[in-house]
């Protein structure tokens, strides 16, 4: 097809239109009495002859022609005469002509308009200046009102209502904007918008959902925007360079401008019409969003086309698909569950399709547009609401697996890996054990060769019964290596000097008593055991202020408290109590057990099992670093000491120091340090001292 004949079809096609506009009553929505506001528009045509044509006087006839009368003129069947439509682009809040969207001049009614159709040609004047009223003008029609909604349609903001206007003169129109103004007048030949121009560009607008969901609290909205993206419209790209009136740096402008929205489904409108055959598929409705700038001025926002190609949007013989004018999101998944919720509006669609199938045009008693919108946002909502906290349960998970991993896997790591490495040395390994000479047949002698071995490994303490105290001292004299007495060791006993008070005073007191004793006497570190029975009883308030008394008297004597917890009469949740009281308290280390806490099994044998993994990790776990662990009563190769050390723990409770550090020997570990594998996730031999 030849350009003369295109714009032919085109001048014939826009004939049609506006005898079927003419033709056809428009549907009117009322105004509920909750939101009474309204709005109209104008949508301006211009037939512009060829230059050489506008010298002639005999253009127009002496009177305005009627609409039939107009498309018979020479002029306007001229093969190279172009019919316009007249769009706005106003300034934006930045200046910058919210970022080229183009309108239709209009705005809002106001009290004292006669009608929709007054202020329609009312805020075409105030804005540019073009007086509709003239003679060289005529009101073709009206279009389909239209509700501009917002909240994703829940809030109804107001009904506007679009005329369409025929311009009777070949000359361009008078357009007069006001020296201030901002706006841009543009003449967008008809012939290049869709159906007639089989390949549009187009180009996507993104409208950020999460302002409307959240608008007043920042961090809500990019909390939001984080869970659903943005809405993505499509919309039409217009060439630049098409200004007939506006600022002269907007005239120069070489920037696209788009159109979309509440614009481009009114566009859609009238191109509908200038088809031959009316399409079963109804065209775009739009309702819209919309935000007024200055006095009336309007800027049409929301509802546009889906973001797609163009031959997705516009399908059959050019028609604007309903469909294509739903937004999408930019995160796939939104999209899949607005279909998921989407049967009800896509029922309401095919019901539209049906009733233009019968009718040759859509049932105006019904308002179509509007229930199709409705139901789609309706679905858009619950889709959103679903995606919401699908997506915060994601985040919380994710949060607490993230947490789980920061504060427990990475010593579930440590401890479940097969191998580890460490970096230890002969003397590490010495000053990690508390040499235990706690077994209640030792002699004299036996506990001094014991001391003595202590002081030749240089272990970091001797762990003695409170009677030894002056033998210790005696022996361990300028060794570096510490005294250790216990307390009511092993199930509460007490020195001999205490045993009638204790017999007739609480427990704790003796205690108190008892360790500031064995401080003076020369202890370094006291170790002691806390009273189980009360633990198992639930006693929590006396089991703390007993450990708290004795940690104020050891410390006010300038030593320290381990104190120990004997695991093997115990629960979890009485080892996690336990833990908790003494980081309270603030002592110095927490051990496991004494080495001696036998229990009695069904077939009258005594089992013990001390130090074990699970409950050295349990202490780790809920001990901050500033508490110690003290691995007692299972610590019986180097094996275990090195396992136990990757785990975190600072000291082991042994008799077996002089065992262990021989083997340390004779696997290469002397006075330097040195890499050793340690295999994790077993066991430590178990069992007392």
């Amino acid at each position: 097809m030849s350009e003369h004949q295109s714009k032919g079809n085109v001048i014939k096609q826009l004939a049609l239109a506006l005898n079927r506009i003419r033709a056809t009553p428009p549907r009117i929505i009322s105004s509920p009495p909750t939101q009474p506001r309204r709005a109209s528009v104008s949508l301006i045509i211009h037939v512009r002859p060829p230059a050489h044509l506008l010298a002639r006087a005999d253009l127009l006839p002496p009177t305005p022609p009627t609409l039939n009368d107009f498309f018979r003129l020479d002029w306007v069947n001229h093969p190279d005469s172009v019919p316009e439509l007249l769009y706005i682009r106003r300034e934006g809040r930045d200046g910058k002509g919210a970022e080229s969207h183009v309108a239709f001049p209009g705005g809002r009614s106001e009290e004292g308009d006669e009608g929709a159709l007054y202020t329609a040609m009312r805020q075409t004047w105030e804005e540019i200046g073009l007086d509709l009223a003239d003679n060289e003008w005529t009101c073709v029609g009206q279009l389909d009102d239209r509700e501009i909604t917002t909240s994703l349609g829940k809030r109804l903001l107001m009904i506007l209502s679009p005329f369409v206007f025929l311009h009777l003169s070949p000359h361009p129109p008078h357009i007069d904007l006001q020296e201030d103004s901002q706006t841009t007048v543009h003449a967008i030949p008809i012939g290049i918008l869709p159906p007639f121009n089989k390949q549009p560009r187009t180009t996507f607008v993104d409208i950020d959902i999460a302002s409307r969901l959240a608008p007043r609290n920042s961090f809500a909205r990019v909390f939001v925007r984080s869970l659903i993206g943005n809405m993505k419209f499509g919309a039409v790209m217009l060439p630049p360079r098409t200004a007939v009136a506006g600022p002269a740096a907007s005239l120069a402008s070489d920037q696209d401008l788009k159109l979309w929205g509440l614009t481009l489904g009114m566009t859609l409108d009238l191109v509908q019409n200038m088809l031959e055959k009316l399409s079963t598929r109804p065209v775009a409705p739009t309702a819209a969003s919309a935000v007024f700038l200055g006095e009336g001025a309007a800027s049409m926002t929301t509802r546009p086309v889906a973001p797609t190609a163009a031959s997705a949007v516009f399908l059959g013989e050019g028609a604007a698909s309903m469909t294509s004018i739903f937004p999408r999101f930019s995160i796939p998944d939104v999209n899949l569950w607005i279909w998921v919720f989407g049967k009800r509006y896509r029922d309401v669609i095919r019901g539209w399709e049906a009733s233009m199938a019968q009718s040759g045009t859509n049932d105006k008693r019904i308002n179509w547009s509007g229930s199709a919108l409705n139901a789609f946002y309706g679905a858009v909502r619950r889709a959103l609401v679903v995606v919401i906290i699908l997506r915060a349960l994601g985040l919380l998970g994710a949060l607490a697996g993230l947490a789980w991993w920061l504060f427990h896997g990475r010593l579930a790591t440590r401890i479940m890996s097969n191998i580890v490495k460490i970096t230890v040395s002969q003397a590490d390994i010495a000053k990690m054990i508390d040499l235990a000479l706690l077994q209640p047949n030792m002699t004299d002698d036996e506990i001094r060769a014991g001391l003595e071995t202590a002081k030749k490994f240089k272990t970091a303490t001797a762990c003695i019964k409170p009677y030894s105290i002056p033998m210790a001292k005696e022996v361990l004299a300028g060794s570096g290596v510490l005294i250790c007495p216990v307390i009511g060791f092993p199930h509460g006993n007490s020195t001999t000097k205490v045993k009638v008070f204790e017999a007739t005073e609480a427990v704790k007191a003796v205690k108190v008593f008892e360790a500031t004793e064995a401080v003076k006497a020369g202890g370094h570190e006291i170790d002691m055991v806390i009273n189980v029975g009360k633990a198992l009883s639930g006693d929590w308030e006396y089991v703390e202020d007993e450990i708290k008394q004795i940690n104020d008297a050891v410390v006010a004597g300038g030593a320290i408290l381990k104190v120990i917890f004997e695991n093997d009469y115990l629960k979890d949740e009485h080892i996690i109590k336990l833990c908790e009281i003494c980081t309270r308290i603030g002592v110095a280390f927490v051990k496991t057990s004494t080495g001696y806490g036998f229990k009695k099994q069904s077939n009258g044998m005594y089992s013990y099992d001390g130090a074990t993994i699970p409950h050295l990790a349990l202490m780790r776990k809920h001990c901050p670093p500033s508490v110690q662990i003290k691995a007692a009563g299972g610590v019986k190769t180097l094996d275990d000491l090195l396992r136990v050390r990757a785990m975190g723990i600072t000291r082991v409770g042994a008799s077996a120091a002089p065992a262990i550090i021989a083997e340390a020997g004779q696997r290469g570990i002397g006075e330097t340090p040195v890499e050793v594998e340690v295999e994790l996730g077993g066991a430590v031999s178990g069992g007392g001292y």
